[in-house]
């Protein structure tokens, strides 16, 4: 009998190698794998990190990992970019701080809330009244935790 994987489970399939982490030029990269030849394991890791408006509920569990691999305590902020070039894989730079780090698209907030950036796709322009990206906190099993 094979496991259902959904949103409630797929922690268990995101695994973390810390002697895969690195120091790239000022950041710090933590690195988040899974099976991605098992189709229902990729289909939703890969969603894992990434936000679109309009997305269901997540679990960003692995946000919790990330919390303790920069030892984050409460107060403080955490900036995030994912990225990935390949399949299985996401690669979370981060900082403490902002300085020299303008492009991240997630935020651990002091409270420990978790934003993803949401990006107005109909837009270039930005000035005071329109934005072309706006962070917000998103639906997950993690928020629904703090």
């Amino acid at each position: 009998m094979t496991t259902r994987i959904t949103i409630s489970n797929i922690a268990k399939h995101i695994s973390h190698n810390p002697d895969d982490d690195y120091d790239a030029d000022h950041l710090l990269c933590a690195k988040f794998t899974w099976n991605y030849e098992n189709e229902k394991i990729d289909k939703i890791a890969s969603e894992e990190f990434r936000y679109e408006l309009g997305d269901k509920k997540k679990s960003l569990m692995w946000v919790q990992k990330l919390k303790e691999i920069a030892d984050w305590k409460e107060g403080e902020y955490i900036y995030a970019y994912t990225k990935t070039n390949a399949d299985g894989f996401y690669n979370v730079f981060y900082r403490k701080d902002k300085v020299k780090f303008s492009w991240f698209n997630t935020i651990i907030e002091p409270s420990g809330y978790v934003c993803m950036q949401a990006f107005n796709h109909y837009t270039m322009a930005t000035d005071e009244d329109i934005k072309n990206n706006v962070f917000i906190r998103v639906n997950s099993i993690y928020n629904d935790m703090i």
